[in-house]
């Protein structure tokens, strides 16, 4: 992730810095911060998800939303899309089947290796992919919408901005916008750290974008989602995702061991969740 960028908060005015302040303050929550892992770290993360990763808690959410693009005309048959922060192509896959071509755009080879892989097998032939920073986009990059989703180093206002540099005519960004904590916040508690995912609320980007002028729209998805694993198996997944942001010792292991074996119901952890996101859509300055 990216620290929010104070002198861009301050170039548009009073409003537009108040709400860049609380986003700041929110997105310096993530435990990505709290535990001092810049975003090459984070990035090396995301790689060795790469084979992992799913859609499976917010898969109608994902369909909804490619509906709401489409029939609003934004998706459109000749239209050109850059996917940027692809991952294993969650969107880019579905809208290709709608549009002209889509540019999936991913700092991870581990991503942008399945997403191809997952192409030819589905014969889809509109699909590209570029190697890149989504901070340092080519300009050669640029389509006719400019589509981001889950991408963590997005969150933050000059990033948000940056997508009218690569959009002819629409900006879309989607984030998650949970407003209730999980089981991985009070582990998190339990450990004596105050994290939160707040900062990632689709809320701030719109605030601010409205702020600057910007005629922005802002709808929100929520889909319910359960999961059912052995407890034995959610403690290992928990202690092996912890390790990835620090070294735990014999204390912590058990911290998180008691924590999830709470939620425990005859050898079962049940989650009930909701997932919540937003989808923030606006024309490019001057469009």
């Amino acid at each position: 992730m990216i620290p929010v960028d104070d002198e861009i908060c301050a170039r548009y005015g009073e409003q537009a810095k108040a709400v860049c302040d609380e986003w700041q303050k929110e997105a310096h929550r993530h435990p990505a911060f709290g535990e001092g892992k810049g975003s090459d770290y984070m990035a090396t993360v995301w790689d060795g998800a790469a084979e992992t990763y799913s859609d499976w808690n917010y898969s109608q959410i994902k369909s909804s939303i490619i509906d709401n693009l489409y029939y609003r005309g934004i998706l459109r048959p000749d239209s050109t899309v850059l996917d940027i922060g692809c991952g294993p192509g969650t969107y880019a896959k579905p809208i290709s089947r709608m549009c002209r071509s889509v540019l999936c755009l991913d700092s991870s080879p581990g991503m942008l290796s399945r997403l191809r892989r997952e192409c030819e097998e589905e014969s889809i032939r509109n699909v590209s992919t570029v190697w890149a920073d989504c901070c340092d986009i080519p300009p050669e990059c640029r389509m006719d919408v400019a589509f981001c989703s889950l991408c963590p180093p997005m969150n933050n206002p000059e990033s948000v901005l940056s997508l009218e540099d690569c959009a002819n005519e629409w900006c879309v960004y989607i984030s998650s916008s949970n407003a209730v904590g999980s089981l991985e916040t009070e582990i998190w508690n339990a450990l004596g750290k105050d994290y939160s995912y707040g900062g990632s609320n689709t809320q701030y980007p719109y605030d601010f974008l409205r702020a600057i002028g910007r005629d922005a729209t802002l709808d929100f998805f929520s889909e319910e989602y359960e999961s059912s694993r052995p407890t034995d198996q959610v403690v290992e997944m928990f202690i092996s995702k912890f390790s990835k942001y620090r070294n735990l010792d014999f204390g912590m292991r058990r911290t998180i061991e008691k924590t999830v074996r709470r939620h425990d119901v005859d050898g079962m952890v049940v989650q009930k969740n909701t997932m919540r996101m937003g989808l923030l859509v606006w024309k490019p300055m001057g469009n």
